[in-house]
């Protein structure tokens, strides 16, 4: 280590910084969605005198302008508590040892001398926004900023044809799921799917009126499955005219996340 790497930590801090997130699912005995921020390290990184702290916070709805409270960070990184990986701690109240010294609803999630990647647990179709420093005989670095969603699916958009309608979601590349069903409903469904997508595959039809019901037609929304595969659009015909809701699920094995819900207009 030299003397002049004390300065050089407040403009060096990681060669990459990656967010991504996972959907899987609250229900037992699935887990709560997902996420991972990885990254690398800088050449000069020495585990005897360098940490990586970061802290995460609820952002909430995707467009919400949120932001970590700095502040001038000076309190020792050794002294902080068990870095928690739970982002739905953040919903409440969180313990002091944990608390970033500037901003009380910001919390530590990783605390260590080496390492690539955190991951942690979190709300679904829920923004966090972290902070990464890198700190140097306690001295902290200037911090590096993450911001990712917990959701699979969005942008859902219908494309009017001759004889059909095609309906389009764009995915997240880097959300690992195994299957998208898409769902025609009269109203947005709040129901899960369950079991394997296997499941709702007999019957399946481009035509909605012929194809496969949602939960085998016990959901109070009449839901009738489009699509039920690992794409981004499908072409159904005789779709109603009007105001219709496309609800996508997504999954990992037997474990469904919540829907992404859309209000189209097939006129």
């Amino acid at each position: 280590m030299t003397p002049n790497k004390t300065n050089e930590m407040k403009n060096i801090l990681f060669l990459f910084l990656m967010l991504s997130a996972i959907i899987t699912n609250a229900q037992p005995p699935c887990y709560v969605p997902t996420g991972a921020l990885s990254w690398s390290l800088p050449n000069d990184h020495d585990p005897a005198t360098d940490r990586i702290l970061i802290f995460a916070k609820k952002v909430g709805p995707a467009d919400s302008v949120i932001y970590i409270n700095i502040g001038e960070p000076t309190k020792d990184p050794t002294t902080y508590g068990a870095p928690d990986t739970n982002l739905n701690v953040l919903n409440g109240s969180i313990p002091l040892n944990i608390q970033y010294e500037n901003d009380s609803l910001a919390m530590l999630i990783y605390n260590d001398t080496l390492g690539y990647c955190v991951e942690f647990s979190g709300g679904e179709d829920t923004t966090y926004i972290f902070a990464v420093f890198r700190t140097f005989n306690g001295i902290y670095s200037n911090p590096m900023y993450a911001r990712g969603s917990t959701i699979a699916v969005q942008r859902v958009f219908t494309i009017l044809m001759a004889n059909s309608t095609r309906l389009q979601w764009r995915k997240e590349p880097s959300i690992a799921i195994d299957t998208v069903i898409c769902v025609y409903s009269t109203d947005s469904i709040t129901i899960k799917p369950t079991g394997y997508a296997a499941k709702y595959l007999p019957g399946l039809s481009k035509n909605y009126q012929n194809s496969t019901s949602f939960l085998n037609g016990t959901d109070e929304s009449q839901g009738k499955i489009l699509y039920n595969s690992i794409g981004d659009r499908t072409e159904v015909s005789k779709l109603p005219i009007g105001e219709i809701w496309i609800n996508i699920f997504t999954n990992q094995d037997s474990c469904w996340s919540k829907p992404v819900s859309r209000l189209i207009d097939t006129r």
